[in-house]
């Protein structure tokens, strides 16, 4: 048997795993439809959303196997994560790597394995959409391309409520998070939205890892400050967002600027010393206010992050 190699980038390509948060969450019919949609489509037992850690490889979503997890170093996708497309084994007894796996010679007596390579956007291979079957066969051009445009489909998902450039929640993130509060029952519940601007600070910042510790710093500072914190969004370029509840609504100037006295919000670089965001304002979110989340965000981005920032009122804005 061969053991899968570790790619180059494995350290990397493990913090954009990690960024995603996706690891050892509960099952989700999202991600099972895609499991019984390729059982079904190609006509094999055992679909499997795989996901590759440092020494496991963690299941999201698995049809027709009993399992969770299996270690890395016996894995089928350990060896399809160092592959740019579809890699697939035809009959694993007849291949020197695999023949004596123990996922070959016991359970699941596999023999037929094809898994696409789930891509994120910045390149890194986190895992596979693998299809797997009892018996030796293959797959025809059409299948290998249908495979990839569903582990295509499966990034999207994964990806689509995180920005990875910094580990934060994305806008979609916030937009959904709005729509799900805008739509509780609970008639006390306010929410406000806290907004940042780190102007020049990202080009200050220039190495991808400068800025993920800053990023991590400051979304840190901003939930301890703020335990009623819902989520801290990076929503594109230099703007940031924190949504905070509270059940007795109230400026929240006050608290935010605390964040500056402390010390753990800075992040000391090579010649640039502390860094702080600009604290563009906050701005209360009373459900009835806008007619939907992309509205709010729409506004937001008009008038506090667009040219008309210095117009905003002071109704609008609590400095």
């Amino acid at each position: 048997m061969l053991e899968p190699r570790t790619p180059h980038n494995e350290d990397q390509r493990i913090e954009t795993l990690l960024k995603l948060k996706i690891l050892d969450t509960p099952e989700t019919d999202r991600y099972d439809r895609y499991t019984r949609i390729c059982n079904q489509l190609f006509g094999t037992p055992i679909a499997v959303i795989s996901l590759v850690d440092r020494y496991r490889q963690w299941f999201k979503s698995v049809c027709g196997l009993d399992a969770k997890e299996t270690p890395r170093n016996i894995s089928f996708c350990g060896h399809a994560i160092l592959a740019g497309d579809v890699f697939e084994i035809p009959d694993a007894t007849k291949d020197s790597r695999f023949r004596d796996n123990p996922l070959v010679t016991g359970r699941p007596n596999i023999r037929f394995y094809a898994g696409a390579p789930l891509k994120a956007p910045n390149g890194h291979n986190l895992g596979t959409l693998c299809i797997i079957d009892r018996r030796p066969r293959s797959l025809n051009i059409e299948e290998t391309i249908l495979l990839k445009n569903l582990a295509d489909m499966i990034v999207e998902d994964m990806v689509r409520f995180i920005d990875l450039s910094t580990g934060l929640e994305n806008r979609n993130a916030l937009i959904e998070t709005c729509k799900h509060y805008k739509n509780e029952q609970d008639s006390e519940l306010k929410l406000s939205l806290a907004l940042f601007d780190t102007n020049e600070m990202f080009n200050v910042l220039t190495t991808g890892k400068m800025r993920n510790r800053w990023c991590e710093n400051f979304a840190k500072q901003l939930r301890s400050l703020f335990p009623e914190t819902k989520l801290v969004a990076h929503l594109g370029g230099n703007h940031f967002a924190a949504l905070l509840e509270s059940k007795n609504p109230f400026r929240q100037s006050n608290r935010l600027n605390q964040l500056y006295a402390s010390p753990g919000v800075a992040l000391e670089s090579e010649g640039c010393g502390a860094l702080f965001p600009d604290f563009v304002g906050c701005i209360d979110y009373n459900r009835n206010d806008y007619a939907s989340a992309e509205d709010l965000v729409r506004f937001i981005d008009k008038k506090f992050f667009g040219k008309q920032r210095d117009q905003v009122s002071e109704r609008e804005v609590a400095n």
